[in-house]
């Protein structure tokens, strides 16, 4: 199970930086208020980045669908269906952010092509990945942080740590109702806190997990008891 633990480390920190270099390979899109004219030339004058930035993150799910298979192992061990529920959360999270992707390559496929007023729904409709993404976090957070407090899976500075993401999750699910402009609209400041912070999330989930699970260690002891 120490190796696995490993691994699980291994492949958090792996996603996290291969996630944080797929946003920086790319210029910041234009704001949401832009003139649908200015949202088109980002497309037809960032196509190859998006494209780097896209395959990088293909890259980094590898490693994020370790890292759930690793925790919902861990947690089911300790607190049976709750691993379910974060790995069901992992894949939710894994599977809408495939869709995010295809709506900008595809924009960026051929982005003359495309009145300016198309491209302007569609990157509304990018803009809700993260509003409706939380929900999953939020299962994915809660699921680590009950396993870990109530059942001891992990570490209990991890469990607090991930009751206090779920907390931020519940208020990031707000930005549904947030409106065109501000902090609280959708893919503004708020979503962007909550997205950033699922990084060091996963990385301190990654080293809980690396750490000896409690139910190992006394099993050892009593064999070597005997």
């Amino acid at each position: 199970m120490r190796g696995d633990g490993r691994i699980g480390l291994a492949a958090a920190v792996a996603f996290a930086a291969l996630y944080l270099l797929s946003g920086l390979v790319v210029a910041a899109p234009p704001a949401p208020d832009a003139p649908p004219a200015e949202i088109q030339r980002y497309f037809v004058n960032h196509a190859d980045a998006l494209a780097a930035s896209a395959w990088l993150i293909v890259v980094a799910t590898v490693p994020f669908l370790v890292f759930i298979a690793v925790l919902r192992r861990r947690l089911a061990e300790a607190a049976g269906w709750l691993g379910d529920l974060a790995f069901g959360g992992g894949l939710v999270l894994a599977s809408a952010a495939v869709g995010t992707l295809m709506i900008s390559l595809g924009l960026a496929l051929h982005p003359d092509f495309n009145p300016p007023e198309t491209v302007r729904v569609l990157v509304d409709v990018q803009r809700f990945f993260a509003p409706l993404a939380t929900g999953a976090v939020f299962a994915l957070a809660l699921a680590v942080a009950l396993a870990s407090l109530r059942h001891g899976a992990l570490p209990a500075w991890v469990g607090a740590a991930s009751l206090l993401y779920a907390a931020y999750e519940l208020l990031e699910s707000f930005t549904v109702f947030g409106g065109d402009t501000g902090g609280f609209a959708p893919g503004e400041s708020v979503n962007l806190v909550g997205t950033l912070a699922f990084l060091p999330w996963a990385v301190a989930v990654g080293v809980g997990l690396a750490r000896p699970y409690p139910r190992g260690d006394a099993s050892e002891g009593h064999r070597q008891a005997d």
